[in-house]
């Protein structure tokens, strides 16, 4: 059963939908936790021939299991997920390529802010530009120029609940943060472009990593569990691997997450993550 906010959303997207044209867009935005992706499945379920794109197959992995559907591998995964009308925008794409889908009367793009993306502009470009529906946390880019951009391009995001009024409601919990400085800045090199220097990144910080390491497992590691899930952000792969070596030797289980860990295993590392194993 939907929230009212949600139920409100959806309400508000289907009158959107009932006269949209080719090349209409709306943007929704809510906070992390709120339940968007239940929004985007209530709209999928009433929408014939519309699919939704999400940027990762863990991100689908996860929708489908809140329909009750688990794989047990990628080919599974992808089968279910086109099924269901899910799919990554490159596959997407592909399949458009292909013909394989004839009739695309509208998408939905979950985690929108990746729309600015080109393979996003491909897989609608591809589709015949249909209508857009667009959901995201994060209703802006890195800087004003690519927010103004994001905007120009999607329009101004209609929010479907604030964070503070899913805190309030008791939907979230409002992060609170600590910060531990690995480094100063003035040790680290700077390339050509002006971004930083990997290796002189990770030299200048593997001596503090032991540091964060030791505080994290004594502050927030007690009695064989986490005390909440926790993700540990680091700025390359060498770091993250060394914070996952640090932290294991310290009792405190850990697993680094690369861009080449197969899918499945990041599925294994999130459920333990969530178990705060």
């Amino acid at each position: 059963m939907l929230r009212d906010y949600q139920e409100a959303a959806v309400t508000d997207a289907l009158s959107f939908v009932s006269t949209a044209v080719r090349g209409d867009k709306r943007l929704y935005a809510a906070p992390c936790g709120s339940g968007k992706s239940f929004v985007e499945r209530e709209l999928l379920s009433r929408l014939p021939n519309w699919w939704l794109i999400t940027p990762r197959l863990e991100i689908a992995a996860g929708m489908l299991e809140k329909l009750g559907i688990r794989t047990h591998s990628l080919r599974e995964l992808v089968d279910a997920c086109q099924s269901q009308r899910i799919c990554t925008p490159i596959r997407f794409r592909n399949i458009l390529f292909r013909g394989e889908v004839p009739n695309v009367a509208g998408l939905i793009f979950d985690e929108g802010h990746h729309a600015l993306a080109e393979s996003w502009h491909q897989v609608w470009l591809a589709a015949g530009m249909p209508p857009i529906l667009l959901f995201t946390a994060t209703p802006f880019r890195g800087s004003p120029r690519g927010t103004a951009t994001f905007r120009e391009l999607w329009g101004e995001p209609t929010w479907i609940i604030t964070m503070p009024e899913a805190a309030q409601r008791g939907h979230i919990s409002i992060p609170t943060f600590e910060i531990l400085p690995l480094v100063d800045d003035d040790l680290i090199e700077l390339s050509s472009t002006g971004e930083f220097e990997v290796t002189s990144l990770e030299s200048a910080t593997n001596d503090r990593l032991d540091d964060a390491a030791n505080i994290s497992a004594e502050r927030w590691f007690k009695d064989g569990r986490w005390d909440r899930m926790t993700v540990f952000c680091l700025p390359t792969v060498k770091t993250a691997q060394r914070m996952e070596t640090l932290l294991c030797s310290l009792k405190a289980p850990a697993a680094a997450i690369v861009m080449s860990t197969p899918s499945q295993e990041r599925q294994t590392i999130f459920k333990a993550a969530e178990a705060r194993m």
